[in-house]
Order: structure tokens, then sequence, then C-alpha cells
């Protein structure tokens, strides 16, 4: 079985009393057995070490990982399929990696599904026309990386509001600014208060796919208002204010403008596969983005008028 060069599948280590090397393949141990199944280099086998004999060895770092992994690989492609032990566990391990992807695949379906049953098939970031060209080359990054690289040329965002997002947020213990914030819904509050700079602004759609791979934290309302609520899981999108979210005018529902703005935070950013189309308001800026490699469309039914 041939498999792709990737250092962090194995562990190397050197035996001192004998200098022998020996390879652990990560993807066919059994945590179970209490006992390490690793390559000897030196005989061109497999064997078991108990865990506090390997743990005893001296971990190998330099250029002898490569060769020793080179020679496992090596002899799992020619020799592997002659051991019943290696081929019981690699068989174990294809069985496994498919139902994690089999698992995978249900829970994307599932993210999808769950917001699209409360029609919301993307999510929204809003930005100046500025900054989307550092914006598809970088992605959308967290306050902290945002500022540290200075790649968002306008800020458009709430000096006030802002301070609050220092504050830890409940589940994985990280300052909100730690996120890179998305909206549900992009016709909110925020956006009404910067309605005079709408010529200049860009709405860009984020593809679902965003929370397949990173963590991220789902929210009721503004995530810098004390009242509201944090979710980890996409199992709580019933519980946030949909009645709001897709009803009328926000000033129409209590604590409505808190609630239009619910978000979806993403852990440490958002990176430029997942950025789609970008709207915008006028054809000054639509033209200014001719050279962006992304759809850009005049939808002003998600601005105000």
């Amino acid at each position: 079985m041939k498999k792709q060069m990737d250092r962090n599948h194995y562990e190397v280590v050197m035996f001192p009393m004998t200098g022998a090397l020996a390879v652990c393949d990560t993807d066919i141990q059994d945590v179970n057995d209490g006992k390490i199944y690793v390559f000897a280099v030196k005989r061109a086998i497999m064997r078991f070490f108990d865990t506090c004999t390997w743990k005893s060895a001296i971990k190998i770092n330099d250029e002898r990982k490569n060769q020793a992994i080179n020679q496992y690989l090596n002899w799992a492609r020619l020799e592997g399929k002659k051991d019943a032990e290696y081929q019981k566990r690699v068989k174990c391990k294809n069985y496994i990696v498919e139902k994690r992807q089999k698992d995978s695949i249900l829970e994307q379906q599932f993210i999808i599904d769950t917001f699209a049953r409360h029609g919301v098939f993307c999510l929204w970031h809003m930005t100046h026309k500025d900054n989307i060209p550092q914006i598809l080359s970088n992605g959308i990054l967290n306050h902290y990386d945002a500022h540290k690289l200075r790649v968002n040329r306008v800020d458009i965002s709430d000096p006030d509001a802002q301070k609050w997002r220092e504050g830890i947020e409940p589940h994985y213990n990280r300052k909100i600014h730690e996120y890179a914030p998305l909206y549900i819904k992009p016709r909110n509050p925020m956006l009404y208060v910067r309605r005079h700079l709408q010529v200049d602004l860009c709405i860009i759609e984020i593809s679902l796919s965003v929370l397949f791979e990173n963590e991220y934290l789902i929210t009721d309302g503004n995530a810098s208002s004390r009242a509201t609520k944090f979710f980890k899981s996409v199992e709580n999108v019933d519980e946030l204010p949909w009645n709001v979210l897709n009803g009328g005018f926000w000033p129409d529902h209590d604590d409505g403008k808190r609630k239009m703005c619910a978000e979806i935070l993403v852990y440490p950013k958002v990176t430029p596969n997942h950025i789609g189309t970008v709207h915008c308001y006028s054809m000054r800026t639509k033209c200014c983005l001719s050279d962006c490699e992304r759809d850009v469309k005049i939808s002003c039914n998600l601005f105000f008028r």
C-alpha cells in the first residue's frame, strides 16, 4: 500500500542501546491493544513494542526520518500483502477512513439542509470595495490578523461595538475578535447605519462549506451584545430568532436590532476558496472590481434604497 509522504502520519524513533530505527505508522495503530505495531528498519519487518519501551526511545526528526519512512513505504508496497497482521490493520484503517468520509458527507448535508430549512443558502460578509483585493488573496481574517497584516484598507466597523468583541465567548474561551465574522442576513442594522456609504460597499457571498472544515460559533444576535447567546453546533440553528431574520423590518420585533445581526463566527479565518459572488450597489463599485477574480453583481435588493 503506497501512501503519500506526510510526516504527520509517522513517528520514527531510535533505541539508544542498539541504535536501531523503527517507524510507527499512526494510521494502523490499534489504541486498545496497549502495544505499538511498528516497522523495524534494519530487519525490515513489522513487530510489536510495548508502549513504555517505545516512549523511552529517542524521536528522530532529521533526514534519517525521511529515509526510514521511505523504507517502510517500500516494504509496505512490496511485502505488506504477505503480512497478515499488517493487512488486517490496513483493512481496519480503510474501513475507519471510509466511515469518517461517509460521516463527513452526512454532516455536511445536515449543515446545508438545516440552514436551507430556514431559507439560508449562504452566509455574508460586508466590507468596503477597497478591501476586496486583499480579501480575495488572504481570505476574511479575524480582527487581530487583519490589523497585524494591515489588509483592510478601510475599516467600516463601529468602534464602540468593537471594544465589546474583546470579550470571551463561552465555548472555546477565545476572544470574539479571534473569529472572522459573517452575517446570516446581510440587510441588517449594521448595513443600515452605513447606508450613506453604500455606493462603496460590497456584500460578499460565503459558501456554507466554510463550516465543513473550521471551528465556528453561531449567535442569536450581534456578538458584541451581552444578551446574545452563543452556540457551537448547527443542531441549535432552530433556536435562532427566525421570526426576525426572515421577517420584515427589525423595529417590528422585540430586541429586533440585536437579533437581526445574528452571526456565524469562523475560527480563525475564512479562506478564499469559500468566497463566492461579490455584490455591490453601484456601477462605479462594479467597475472598480472589473479585474476581480470573482463574479461581481449589482444587487440593489441586498442594500437599502
